[in-house]
């Protein structure tokens, strides 16, 4: 998973990345609902949440567990999509 010292490489963080921010869409829109709308509903910033499903920043682990309160999906199944 990770390198000798168990650290992600940079393309393991990419893919984690890209995974989630796959799956937050793909929960708005099962929801019917915007990503500004599903932020609001989980008590999470709307522009982080956007800035989250564009790739350009990291999911905090707070707001991962939100999403996945809300959703009823496993924080693990958000990240491995």
């Amino acid at each position: 998973m990770g390198n000798v010292n168990g650290e992600f490489t940079g393309k393991q963080k990419g893919e984690a990345m890209e995974k989630i921010k796959l799956s937050i869409r793909a929960i708005a829109a099962n929801e019917k609902i915007s990503i500004e709308e599903l932020a609001k509903r989980c008590d999470i910033s709307p522009h982080h949440l956007k800035q989250v499903s564009a790739g350009n920043v990291k999911m905090l682990a707070e707001d991962l567990h939100k999403i996945s309160e809300y959703s009823g999906i496993p924080a693990d199944n958000i990240v491995a999509n």
